[in-house]
């Protein structure tokens, strides 16, 4: 789940050779038919001196000790068992087994120290460099490998959440400011809506008064107060002016009093 970087390529190239050499060691100890000898010169192993190991003739069959991780000329039944060695979650290991001994990179990959090469004062002269912590057998550098792994997925999952989080946040926001912009433009309907209806209560009104003050006038003449008909006539409609009047007006001032005003405010 990583990139493959030069770092991480090498950082797991190291721990799968560790664990072979591991599950190589473990499999060698375990016996492997005639002791580990074979008949014939293993065709994996490299020697660069061109030299042949005699200390490895006298073998209780008489013939050659194979070389560290051979596969050539070992009896088929330890072949079968070597999957007994690994878990099952690092079974290209045996993979990585095959295609080493196959185009011979033991040498270059594995890199120890030949049976009968010792120290004669001890040990004392071993590089320190093999001083450090030992592990059990089954502990190896993939189970290191693996808690860097899991570290990482857990740092990355972390992350994914605080992503999530925030974005989730954005969008609560995004909500909000969709719902008060809704609120606005219905509240600005219903603005435009009722001062539309007050214009036109206005208009009336003045169309009233005009006319009421038409009538008045009227009233004022000579021939008009000499006729006590019309009079009434113009006294009853001016009255019925006045109260429409007087009912627009109280219908205006109800709609000064509920439109609405646009606010700030986000909706709880």
């Amino acid at each position: 789940m990583q990139s493959a970087t030069p770092e991480k390529v090498e950082e797991k190239w190291n721990s799968m050779n560790i664990a072979l050499k591991r599950i190589i060691q473990n499999w060698e100890r375990s016996g492997q038919g005639f002791g580990g000898f074979i008949n014939e010169e293993d065709v994996c192993e490299v020697d660069e001196e061109g030299d042949s190991d005699d200390e490895d003739d006298d073998s209780s069959n008489g013939g050659k000790k194979a070389s560290f991780g051979s596969l050539t000329e070992r009896p088929p039944q330890s072949l079968e068992l070597r999957r007994n060695f690994v878990d099952g979650r690092s079974t290209y290991l045996l993979y990585l087994w095959d295609m080493l001994c196959e185009h011979d990179l033991f040498q270059s990959s594995m890199q120890q120290l030949k049976e009968g090469i010792g120290s004669g004062n001890g040990n004392t002269e071993v590089p320190s460099v093999i001083h450090g912590k030992r592990k059990n057998d089954d502990d190896d550098s993939l189970g290191s490998s693996s808690k860097k792994s899991n570290n990482v997925m857990t740092q990355l999952g972390a992350s994914i959440t605080k992503h999530a989080d925030s974005m989730l946040a954005v969008a609560k926001m995004a909500a909000v400011e969709q719902e008060k912009n809704r609120r606005d433009a219905r509240l600005e309907q219903e603005k435009n809506r009722q001062e539309a209806r007050a214009n036109a209560i206005r208009a009336r009104i003045n169309s009233l008064r005009d006319v009421k003050r038409n009538m008045v006038i009227r009233m004022a003449s000579v021939e008009v107060m000499a006729n006590q008909a019309v009079m009434d006539a113009l006294t009853h409609e001016i009255e019925g002016i006045e109260h429409e009047i007087g009912a627009n007006t109280e219908e205006l001032n109800g709609i000064a009093a509920t439109t609405p005003v646009k606010s700030n405010r986000s909706p709880s």
